[in-house]
């Protein structure tokens, strides 16, 4: 598949799991790359924004994107670009032209059935990225790196159920007791009404995280025979191959989720998890080459600094050398992690 029939994939949300990884190393392969797709992506987030079915103008839609193109075009001489983007209209016109249709008779049917048609996003955050995003509530939603996403365009009549389809999520819920806020994922499902709350399931950890911020949520899912309730300042930690959990009350809530800050925070954090989570925040790779390394403390609070500053940092503490690997064939920075004395 070329690269821009790739990217109409990504902006559209009809990428599957191939597409995903596929994009995330074309993406990743150069700077140049990731500006191309932004500089799209700010454009096309300008030109389809989240549309109802039954208002939505498709002459008005069309006429707003050309516009939007030529408007660009005057602002930005790069001819590449400009020929790109005309490609990407003509080939998503007609079927969204079609798709609509399609939906807005599917809508007008609710009167004669009780079936709900669902419209739905998915947003996919690359590693090395953060991003943040209103659901149609009003509730916010912050992505953490590497995680994918899934919403509907419009929430039913009962529930607001959206899915954390992979990754971290921090949630900031609009109070509505009469219409939960259901998140699902692989494991579990988390289930609110008004809160503040962070869910972490990377499908290579091996636990859940649930931490709760404000507010009361609930944890159900298949494993698990009773519905687990948490208090304010409470994280549950559910092992996926046991099925088993249990509760901290002990370690400061905003640790949890001081990412959406930009701020990553390390307490008494064995280096293993350490250099895990710089793994996804850098998008780098770590090759840990003595065992003993995994189980060291460390304890750390890091805002705005490079990865290079940070590695210093944990070399001076830790009695370890990290060297990047200079005849790495993979377009991924990789380091060596070493006890500094078998150098």
């Amino acid at each position: 598949m070329d690269n821009e029939n790739l990217i109409i994939k990504i902006l559209s949300g009809k990428a599957n799991n191939t597409d995903i990884r596929s994009f995330n190393d074309w993406l990743n392969q150069s700077k140049k790359n990731e500006e191309e797709f932004y500089k799209l992506k700010n454009l096309w987030d300008l030109t389809h924004p989240t549309f109802d079915p039954q208002s939505i103008d498709i002459n008005k839609a069309s006429k707003s994107f050309f516009n939007n193109i030529k408007k660009r075009e005057r602002e930005n001489k790069t001819r590449k670009l400009i020929t790109f983007i005309y490609r990407v209209a003509a080939i998503l016109f007609i079927p969204l032209v079609l798709s609509t249709i399609y939906l807005y008779t599917k809508v007008q049917q609710r009167n004669n059935y009780s079936e709900i048609i669902q419209a739905y996003q998915t947003i996919n955050i690359p590693y090395g990225m953060i991003s943040s995003l209103e659901l149609p509530d009003g509730s916010k939603v912050w992505l953490n790196a590497g995680s994918s996403f899934k919403y509907p365009i419009q929430f039913d009549e009962k529930i607001r159920k959206v899915e954390l389809i992979k990754g971290e999520a921090f949630f900031e819920v609009n109070s509505d007791i009469e219409h939960p806020f259901i998140v699902n994922t692989e494991n579990i499902n988390v289930i609110a009404t008004g809160t503040r709350f962070n869910v972490s399931s990377y499908p290579e950890d091996e636990n859940i995280y649930v931490s709760l911020d404000k507010g009361k949520v609930e944890i159900s899912g298949t494993q698990y025979k009773n519905i687990l309730h948490m208090s304010p300042g409470e994280t549950i930690c559910m092992d996926k191959k046991s099925n088993t959990y249990f509760i901290d009350d002990k370690t400061c809530i905003y640790n949890r989720y001081a990412w959406i800050d930009g701020i990553t925070i390390f307490r008494n954090t064995k280096l293993e998890e350490v250099f895990k989570r710089l793994s996804k925040i850098y998008n780098v790779d770590f090759i840990i080459n003595d065992d003993e390394i995994n189980s060291y403390p460390y304890h750390a609070t890091f805002k705005n600094e490079s990865l290079d500053e940070i590695l210093n940092i944990i070399e001076m503490g830790n009695s370890i050398v990290c060297k990047e690997i200079k005849n790495n064939t993979s377009y991924k920075r990789k380091y060596a992690v070493s006890l500094k004395h078998k150098q």
